[in-house]
């Protein structure tokens, strides 16, 4: 993987990799610098010494580098790379949408150091009544599998 696709790989909340992928990005080989969002990314998901290591060195980094400075969240062979991507694609089909959309804008807020923590606890006050949390909560103590209103069925 080179150069913005491996921007486009961050914009993904999870990165799954093949056991022989590796990642390089040259940007200072080239004699160009990088633009904000791009930046941001990089830090808020690598952390800066990761971002340091990609841009300034533009090394070629193999995969269990990848993972281990969280460019990738999980490794797996080739031929088992589908089935794993159908199973968090499903796994995340079946939770609350709603739940997963606040979860999300609040971690991704934490992560830049933007959270408004008020907000936050304001979300989750809310939730805890949410017809989604309803549905959770009476699942999990019938122990099935919740179905929520907005959540794709995937069976």
């Amino acid at each position: 993987m080179y150069g913005g696709a491996t921007d486009l790989a961050l914009a993904c909340d999870f990165r799954i990799g093949i056991e022989s992928c590796s990642l390089h990005m040259s940007p200072a080989r080239l004699g160009i610098r990088y633009y904000y969002s791009g930046l941001r990314r990089y830090v808020e998901r690598l952390g800066l010494s990761g971002a340091l290591r990609l841009f300034l060195l533009g090394e070629q980094i193999d995969t269990a580098t990848m993972l281990r400075i969280s460019f990738l969240s999980e490794i797996c062979a080739p031929d088992a790379l589908e089935a794993r991507l159908d199973t968090v694609s499903g796994t995340l089909a079946q939770r609350s949408p709603a739940s997963l959309r606040g979860l999300k804008a609040s971690l991704n807020a934490i992560c830049r150091g933007a959270a408004d923590p008020t907000e936050i606890n304001r979300g989750f006050i809310e939730s805890l009544s949410s017809p989604d949390a309803m549905v959770g909560l009476a699942a999990w103590s019938h122990r099935r599998a919740p179905k929520f209103a907005d959540a794709q069925d995937v069976g």
